[in-house]
């Protein structure tokens, strides 16, 4: 304890707290918006990566289905039907998505959406600071801190983790005024908190994020009423967000990490301590930004240094005037929680490099999760308040004599600095052919192997050659950074002109890392029609696919990779997704169809040997810049891409005149896989021999009536088996006749029913047992942000929100 009075422990007047709130929403809109404006006016869009494959798609079609008053569920156009609002990635209820979907299009409300993140979240960590007591200015770092920190401005290729991370610091704000002052209106912003961050897109974003705001909020409560009232926000939010995260955990115990992932994938995407240096020097270990990707799902695999993900997994840029303060921060007494926090994530982040991340991986839920370098985002959350603290520590009237130190530890860091990046150059220039041996090894057979191995060196030789921007610029900041204290500490500057310097060198050194990090893409070219539109468009509802998609991202709109198809009406038989269902992954992994990293010869060699899986998935039409020809026709081309024709491809629906029973799944696909073996005359079905119908010769057609997303009725003649080419999941139901029927599971993946003879009726519908969830929420939601925001507007009569309902933290330690 200091005993020293913080800069804020007076409450300010309403009036005066409305101006800063004005003061801080401007200047995090100005330094979000500014440098991004083409995409704030529509002229360029962020269209990379997995914004490009999934987001953009996804949101497109969730915006057209809540357009036509359907609640978005099932699609049908992916992965031979799928689940997709249960992939929380699609945000499908989250009240923003649905907002700027409703009112822009699709590729623009990405844009905005990922705009208005950006500023929600400096102006929530601006907010939290106020509420530990801080300054305005020293606020007004830690806002900046976040908004344009590595973590922020890196996952944006993620869109929903950034809007989950988004709301990070309103929860922190919103617990931590539960833990000092448990009035039970004090529920509902938390929940509002929660349940926002649940459903922007990203379940393990969200609980990284909330597990944060727990971690602050036991730090502080001390009273039973405290755990009670945040106890009842958190059931508000969990609640509102139920749809989403029930659904989510039925497709995770169906998904390729049913019962969790193994221990060795969980760590994937570790960060080794070396790589810690990301905080300072994001470019060292080479410079990759999801647009700069050469091939099309190519990752840097398991063997890169130990990660398994890409650089902007790995980044977590602080920039160094604010690790400076930080650093200044952790040094002061007091602060234990955010030291605690601190020391905690950064275990967390090493992933496999520790056993503590093995204990959390046994935690429930936690289980399902890979990628321990994405703790960063609470590391981000603690350096902010340690700056913020470090800074007001630095204004206090006594502060001289500190102040000097930290000067001097700063100029004996720059001195350090300076002369590491000499000995990196001399090391570098007399050693790169063994380093590139060493590189070798991990990557040498990768096809992408040399080029990341040039990016790698090339990242060394910017943070070490003399005339670098990689050496000079940090050298300049901590040259800049050490000058400002000392002319504050000589009086030369008065404490609001050296805190608007300041401000503005933190702005500038985290701008100089942010700004070029993701690159937009002129609105023309998102919008340009597909070259081969109009060849791949299937006639009824045949499927289409792509043989051997890692292919250079020019060509992804010609080939319309992964969810792309959905922006066009194209039907495409695969899904990228974390939690993909591994018996359709078996089928397209069979006939050659799946993203694997196998070469595209080895692809074509699949397709041509099990031309029946592919003819049984309903696939029409094949795109590929391989020649597919003799075996399936040419009948389009652009460039190096044909367009060619399966003309033995199955109809959605037939009736298989003979059911054989299968053991497995594993049976089921060795049986469709043997020679001679007929798919439309033979379904092979996972039911006791006495469940399925009797043996009859060949196969009879049928006809679909009526198709939509939750609901197909087939007309179909018996005796056999019907087949609907359609992914079997639970909550899908079928009745025969208006008789409700079994589901049986048929051909690994698909839906069948067993008819006896004549005529048949056959109606399957998408019924989930969760279903009632659903309106639940959609009520629920406008009575909970209502609420909210009647509670905030009452309070304010009694004390201003920018109050801290507290001693300042200073006091607290």
């Amino acid at each position: 304890m200091t005993g020293r009075k913080s800069p804020v422990s007076e409450r300010p007047a309403a009036g005066d707290g409305r101006r800063l709130w004005a003061v801080a929403a401007a200047v995090m809109a100005a330094v979000v918006l500014v440098p991004a404006f083409d995409a704030l006016t529509g002229r360029g869009v962020y269209w990379f990566h997995d914004l490009r494959h999934h987001h953009h798609p996804w949101r497109d079609w969730a915006a057209r289905e809540w357009a036509a008053g359907r609640v978005p569920l099932w699609n049908p156009d992916v992965a031979n039907g799928f689940p997709l609002m249960a992939d929380s990635q699609t945000g499908v209820f989250y009240p923003p998505n649905i907002l700027l979907g409703a009112l822009f299009p699709s590729h623009y409300a990405l844009n905005l959406s990922i705009l208005l993140h950006a500023w929600w979240s400096g102006l929530g960590a601006w907010w939290l600071c106020r509420v530990l007591g801080r300054s305005q200015g020293a606020s007004l770092l830690g806002g900046l801190a976040f908004a344009l920190s590595g973590f922020m401005v890196a996952h944006v290729t993620y869109a929903g983790m950034q809007a989950a991370a988004s709301w990070l610091c309103w929860g922190a704000g919103a617990a931590l005024l539960i833990s000092r002052d448990p009035r039970p209106w004090r529920a509902l912003p938390w929940a509002v908190c929660a349940a926002m961050a649940l459903t922007a897109g990203h379940v393990q974003g969200a609980a990284i994020a909330l597990l944060g705001c727990l971690f602050l909020f036991a730090s502080e409560a001390r009273t039973l009423r405290a755990w009670i009232v945040a106890g009842l926000g958190a059931a508000l939010g969990i609640a509102a967000a139920s749809p989403q995260l029930v659904a989510a955990l039925e497709l995770a115990a169906h998904s390729a990490r049913e019962g969790g992932v193994a221990e060795d994938f969980a760590g994937m995407g570790s960060l080794p301590p070396w790589e810690l240096i990301n905080a300072v020097l994001p470019r060292f270990w080479g410079w990759e930004r999801p647009a700069d990707i050469a091939l099309t799902y190519v990752h840097k695999g398991p063997l890169f240094f130990g990660t398994g993900e890409n650089h902007w997994e790995d980044c977590f840029y602080l920039g160094l005037p604010v690790v400076a303060l930080a650093g200044w921060g952790l040094l002061r007494p007091g602060g234990r929680r955010w030291k605690a926090l601190a020391a905690g994530a950064t275990l967390l982040m090493l992933g496999r490099f520790t056993p503590v991340y093995t204990l959390f991986h046994a935690i429930p839920g936690f289980d399902f999760f890979r990628f321990p370098a994405r703790f960063s985002l609470l590391l981000t959350l603690a350096a902010l308040a340690l700056a913020a603290r470090g800074l007001d520590d630095l204004l206090a009237a006594d502060s001289a004599g500190r102040a000097r130190l930290l000067e001097r530890l700063i100029l004996i860091g720059l001195g350090l600095f300076l002369a590491g990046a000499l000995l990196g150059f001399a090391a570098l220039s007399l050693g790169e052919p063994a380093i590139r041996g060493v590189l070798m090894g991990p990557l040498g057979d990768r096809p992408d192997g040399p080029a990341r191995i040039d990016a790698l060196i090339a990242g060394m030789r910017w943070n070490t050659s003399p005339w670098s921007p990689g050496v000079w610029w940090p050298a300049l900041l901590l040259a800049a950074a050490a000058a400002l204290i000392r002319a504050r500490r000589l009086g030369r500057l008065d404490p609001r002109r050296f805190q608007g310097l300041l401000l503005a060198l933190v702005t500038a050194d985290l701008l100089a890392f942010g700004a070029p990090y993701n690159p937009r893409v002129p609105a023309a070219e998102v919008l340009a029609r597909p070259p081969l539109l109009d060849a791949l468009r299937a006639e009824g509802l045949y499927r289409t696919s792509v043989v051997d998609r890692v292919q250079p991202p020019a060509l992804d709109k010609v080939l319309l990779s992964s969810s792309l198809g959905l922006l066009y009406g194209t039907r495409d038989v695969i899904l990228l997704s974390p939690l993909l269902l591994p018996r359709n992954e078996a089928l397209l992994a069979a006939a050659g169809l799946d993203v694997g990293m196998d070469g595209g010869a080895q692809k074509v060699e699949r397709l041509l040997a099990h031309r029946g899986i592919a003819d049984l998935l309903g696939v029409r039409k094949l795109v590929s810049v391989h020649d597919l020809s003799p075996s399936f026709p040419e009948i389009a081309r652009e460039g190096e891409v044909g367009v060619f024709l399966n003309d033995s491809a199955l109809p959605r629906a037939f009736v298989a005149g003979c059911a054989e029973p299968a053991a497995d799944g594993d049976a089921a696909l060795e049986r469709l896989l043997s020679p001679g073996f007929e798919p439309a005359e033979v379904a092979v079905v996972e039911a006791p021999r006495g469940a399925l119908p009797g043996c009859q010769s060949g196969s009879r057609p049928a006809s679909i009536a009526r198709y939509t997303a939750e609901s197909v009725a087939v007309r179909a003649e018996g005796p056999g088996l019907l087949v609907l080419a359609d992914t079997w999941y639970p909550g899908w139901e079928v009745a025969v006749d208006g008789a409700p029927a079994e589901l049986l599971r048929a051909d690994v993946s698909f839906r069948g029913v067993g008819l006896p003879p004549g005529e048949h009726e056959v109606i399957f519908q998408y019924r989930p047992w969760w279903r009632p969830l659903v309106g639940l929420s959609l009520l629920g939601w406008p009575a909970l942000l209502l609420g909210a925001g009647a509670a905030l507007l009452w309070s304010r009569r009694r004390d201003d929100t920018q109050s801290t309902h507290a001693a300042p933290e200073l006091n607290h330690g």
